[in-house]
């Protein structure tokens, strides 16, 4: 027991990047990242990060630092997974994705291994197994519109990233398409341009974001449409032609046009001049190649930030792979990634005054 006179023995405050974070009113993975001076960050952010972990007293773990720099060296080389939906042959998906996100792990210092998103429970068990067997903690879940948090994976034990259609689930950081705002954009820009009576076309599982971005610019620049939805996963270009003009549609819109385009052609339909054609996803060809004979014309729409996705998937996955940051996380680190207008040769302005 301590006598009264000993003096009082008092352990410093360990300090932590989320204390920085709360005062920076930033993540964590953007304090971690700071630190790192990684160039993704603004001079002027990392300066302020900085400078509030000076104050504090934050002391960057050198264990940690020396471990980085060796990966970053060569001399232990982590490697991170990819599950994706993608096919089997990972090049097969347009090639600057691919590489770029190799490119970008590259830069931070990692490998990448790629796997198939397993069909079934007895897949998962395989996935789980050569995970483990290739030392493998941080993993990037590209998903469709499905609920991540549901796969059967030893969250323990793994830091993850879900890269998905839509955020469904706040177990993880997550980064997803902003399908209400392009929507909702999309038909705002197809108004302008003259047209009256647009139509979505929708392609399986419904992504209820991309829907109500629709419904809402509808209501909010063309009052007088009806809400005209076609789905296109069973049935062929001719019927939508069919269908279009019984109800008066003067354009569709919606991700995976180009093979209802290539049908349009086929089917005697003039493009733009019969039906124009906007498009949510103008990389996403659905099978066709964008460079098919004839050629399709240059769709007009939205380009989504595919590449930069997987970029801020791969930072965030290495700034809690840097802190040891496994298993669910808290932070609620949820990016949406707004696409661009890319100008194409199916969406022409049909009443200039009104653009």
């Amino acid at each position: 027991m301590p006598h009264p006179s000993d003096p009082v023995v008092t352990r410093p405050t360990l300090v932590r990047q989320s204390d920085i974070a709360r005062q920076a009113g930033v993540s964590t993975a953007t304090v971690s990242l700071a630190l790192a001076h990684h160039p993704r960050i603004p001079p002027a952010t990392r300066q302020q990060i900085e400078s509030i972990a000076t104050r504090l007293g934050y002391r960057l773990d050198q264990a940690a630092r020396t471990l980085q720099s060796r990966r970053r060296r060569g001399g232990h080389r982590e490697c991170v997974a990819i599950v994706t939906y993608f096919p089997d042959d990972w090049t097969s998906a347009p090639k600057r994705w691919a590489q770029g996100l190799t490119e970008h792990l590259d830069q931070l210092g990692y490998g990448l291994d790629v796997f198939r998103h397993p069909p079934s429970t007895g897949g998962w068990r395989t996935l789980v197994r050569a995970l483990d067997a290739r030392g493998i903690r941080g993993v990037i879940l590209h998903c469709r519109n499905d609920d991540p948090s549901q796969y059967p994976l030893p969250w323990e034990r793994l830091a993850t990233v879900a890269w998905s259609a839509e955020v469904t689930s706040p177990f993880s950081p997550s980064l997803a398409a902003a399908h209400f705002e392009d929507s909702f954009r999309t038909v705002q820009i197809i108004a302008s341009r003259g047209y009256r009576q647009p139509a979505l076309l929708r392609f399986g599982p419904d992504l209820p974001a991309l829907t109500g971005g629709f419904l809402a610019a509808l209501s909010a620049h063309l009052p007088g449409a009806k809400p005209m939805m076609w789905e296109a996963s069973r049935k062929s270009p001719e019927a939508l032609v069919q269908w279009a003009r019984r109800q008066g549609v003067d354009v569709i819109c919606g991700p995976l046009v180009a093979p209802f385009l290539r049908g349009l052609l086929e089917a005697g339909i003039r493009v733009p001049e019969d039906l124009a054609v906007c498009s949510a996803d103008v990389d996403a060809h659905g099978g066709v190649p964008p460079l098919a004979s004839p050629p399709l014309p240059r769709l007009s729409g939205l380009k989504q930030a595919r590449l930069r996705g997987f970029r801020l998937a791969a930072d965030l996955l290495h700034a809690r792979l840097s802190r040891n940051d496994y298993g669910p996380s808290d932070e609620g680190v949820h990016i949406t990634l707004r696409g661009t207008w890319q100008e194409g040769e199916t969406l022409p302005v049909r009443d200039p005054t009104r653009r």
